[in-house]
C-alpha cells in the first residue's frame, strides 16, 4: 500500500510539472498576459496581526506596489514539491500533519475575516471595490501566512484553491479595478465578481474542512513519513469522491455563474465580458484537467481531461485571434455546449 501511494504522488508530481508546461504552453491562455496587471504579494504582511483587508490596509501596503506584476504560475509553484522526495527518520508524521492542520485553520480564519468585510463593505456600504479589494487580498494574504520551517505546503488543496482563486481574481480584472479603473466597469459587473468571489470563498472553506483536512492531509503525511503514530487512516475512495467534487463544480459554477440561457431563444449569453468569460473558462479547463490526471482513477477520467485540454487550446485560439465580436454568440454557444458535456461526462463516470 506505502509503494501505491508513493506511487500516485511521483505522479501527482509529474502531472504538476505536466500542467505547468501546459497551462503556459499549450493554451497560451494569454493568461500570463493578463496575470501580469496584478500586485506584487510580497506586501501583504503574513500574520493576522493587526490586519485589516479593507481600504486602510490596502493604500498604506499595496497600492505603492500595485503597478508592479505578479505571475501566478510563480505564486502556485514557488516551492518544489519535494516532502515526497524526502525520507529518514526525521519526518515525524506528527509534526508534519499538525502543520498542516494548523495552517488550513489559520488560513481559514484569515478568510473568514476577509469574507466579513468584503460583503459589510459591499451591503452596508455599497463600496462594491473595496469588496473586491478585500476578497483579494484576503485570498493573497491567506496564502502568504504560511508559517517559515521548512514544511512544504504545496501538496495542500488547500494552498491550490486559493492560488487558483488569485488566478481567477486576475482573469476577472481584478487588479485593474483595484488600480482605480472600477469606475470603467459596470456595477452589474461588480455584483457578479463579488458574487462569483463569495461562492468561491465557501469553496475553499470546504475543502479545507472536509478535504484537506478530513482527508488530503492523513493520506498524504501517511504517503511521507517515517513515524506515522497518531496519523488518522482514511478511505481512497473517499478522498477521490471529494476530489472530482472539486474539481466539477469549480467549473460547473464559473459556466453556471458567468454563462446564462437565453429565455427567449435557444444559446448562452455571458454576464461579464466574453473575453473574460471565456478565459476562465479556458484557466479552469486546464486547471481541471489537471486534477482528474491526479486521480487515483486518472485511467478512468484520461479521455475527460484530454477533452478540458483541448477545448482550453480551442477557446484561447478564439480569443488570441478575435477580431471583433461578430462570431461571439455562436462561439459562446459551442463551447458552453461542450463544457456542459464534458461535465456530464465526468458525473456519468464516477467510480464511487
Amino acid at each position: 500500500m506505502k509503494k501505491t501511494i508513493i506511487s500516485i504522488f511521483a505522479l501527482a508530481l509529474a502531472s504538476s510539472s505536466y500542467a505547468q508546461n501546459v497551462s503556459t504552453q499549450s493554451t497560451s491562455l494569454d493568461i500570463n498576459s493578463i496575470l501580469k496587471q496584478g500586485v506584487n504579494t510580497s506586501s501583504v504582511p503574513t500574520t493576522t496581526s493587526n490586519h485589516t483587508f479593507g481600504n486602510k490596509f490596502i493604500n498604506s501596503e499595496v497600492e505603492k506596489t500595485v503597478n508592479q506584476s505578479v505571475d501566478i504560475n510563480a505564486i502556485m509553484n514557488s516551492n518544489t514539491l519535494a516532502l515526497a522526495d524526502r525520507g529518514g527518520s526525521d519526518i515525524g508524521g506528527g509534526n508534519l500533519y499538525s502543520s498542516i492542520i494548523a495552517w488550513c485553520d489559520s488560513s481559514s480564519i484569515i478568510l473568514e475575516e476577509a469574507k466579513e468585510e468584503a460583503l459589510e463593505l459591499w451591503g452596508y456600504s455599497n463600496d462594491k471595490v473595496g469588496a473586491i479589494k478585500s476578497f483579494y487580498f484576503g485570498l493573497i494574504a491567506a496564502l502568504r501566512s504560511i508559517p517559515a520551517g521548512g514544511i512544504n505546503f504545496n501538496n495542500s488543496i488547500t494552498y491550490k484553491a486559493i492560488s487558483r482563486g488569485i488566478g481567477l481574481s486576475q482573469v476577472l480584472g481584478v487588479p485593474a479595478i483595484i488600480k482605480g479603473q472600477g469606475r470603467q466597469t459596470s456595477d452589474k459587473d461588480l455584483d457578479e465578481i463579488i458574487s462569483f468571489l463569495n461562492f468561491y470563498y465557501d469553496l475553499v472553506e470546504r475543502i479545507s474542512q472536509n478535504l484537506d483536512k478530513r482527508l488530503y492531509a492523513p493520506f498524504y503525511v501517511r504517503s511521507v513519513c517515517t513515524d506515522c503514530t497518531g496519523i488518522p487512516d482514511i478511505n481512497t475512495l473517499d478522498l477521490e469522491r471529494e476530489l472530482v467534487k472539486y474539481t466539477t463544480s469549480q467549473i460547473a459554477e464559473w459556466r453556471t455563474h458567468f454563462i446564462k440561457s437565453r429565455s427567449t431563444s435557444e444559446g448562452y449569453y455571458p454576464t461579464i465580458s466574453v473575453v473574460k468569460t471565456l478565459n476562465g473558462l479556458a484557466y479552469l479547463s486546464v486547471e481541471s484537467a489537471n486534477d482528474l490526471e491526479m486521480s487515483l482513477f486518472n485511467k478512468v477520467y484520461a479521455c475527460q481531461a484530454k477533452k478540458l485540454r483541448r477545448l482550453a487550446v480551442k477557446v484561447q485560439h478564439f480569443v488570441t485571434g478575435r477580431m471583433n465580436d461578430s462570431l461571439d454568440a455562436i462561439k459562446l454557444n459551442k463551447f458552453t455546449i461542450k463544457i456542459d458535456e464534458i461535465i456530464k461526462d465526468i458525473k456519468d463516470r464516477d467510480c464511487f
